[in-house]
């Protein structure tokens, strides 16, 4: 066998490994979300064979949703999957404002009708935290320090970016990880944890 030959060989083999692999992932991923989605009594759409599937529905009284994401990787040469979970909360806020993990900042510094940065005076809260608001005045009375303690919380999640974005007619928690959240367990956890924080942090 010439060397060209193993090398075509190894290719084929290694793409085949990687595909499996992947396989597996995506099928495990199938299963903990429709575990999920049948304990929550959540809408779920099967999507193709190689697709994520999309869940819709109430969780712990917040509308959630949880898809994969395939966005381009730094310098844009390949391609990347990232779980989604979107909570949405009820009613606005009484400013537009967006508070961002670090890294979501870029997002964060592209809004640019966020002019001000806002810093909670409350001990130890991460400089990695950006908050931008279209005014400090109208934001200030909202962050409490359970609020900010809530944030806090949701931002430095391990191994999470996470994002809280809101205007006057509606509020988002968005949460972005490689993790394909292949354990029922695993998201069940990560979904509760958010929801808690949520309750703390919706006007309603």
């Amino acid at each position: 066998m010439n060397f060209w030959l193993l090398i075509w060989v190894f290719v084929v083999v290694f793409i085949c490994g990687i595909f499996v692999w992947s396989a597996q992932i995506l099928f495990k991923q199938k299963k903990a979300w429709i575990d999920f989605a049948k304990k929550h009594t959540m809408d779920y759409a099967r999507n193709s064979l190689m697709k994520s599937p999309v869940l819709n529905g109430l969780f712990r009284g917040f509308p959630l949703t949880i898809y994969s994401e395939e966005q381009p990787t730094a310098d844009q040469r390949g391609r990347r999957f990232r779980t989604i979970l979107q909570f949405e909360l009820p009613g606005g806020m009484p400013v537009e404002g967006i508070v961002a993990s670090e890294a979501n900042h870029a997002f964060a510094q592209s809004l640019i009708d966020l002019t001000e940065r806002y810093m909670p005076p409350l001990s130890g809260f991460p400089e990695t935290v950006l908050i931008k608001t279209r005014s400090i005045e109208l934001l200030e009375p909202y962050m409490t320090e359970e609020r900010v303690r809530a944030l806090q919380a949701l931002m430095t999640i391990k191994s999470i970016n996470a994002m809280f974005i809101f205007d006057l007619g509606s509020t988002y928690l968005r949460f972005e990880t490689p993790d394909p959240m292949a354990d029922t367990a695993k998201l069940e956890r990560l979904a509760t944890k958010i929801a808690e924080q949520a309750k703390i942090l919706a006007l309603k």
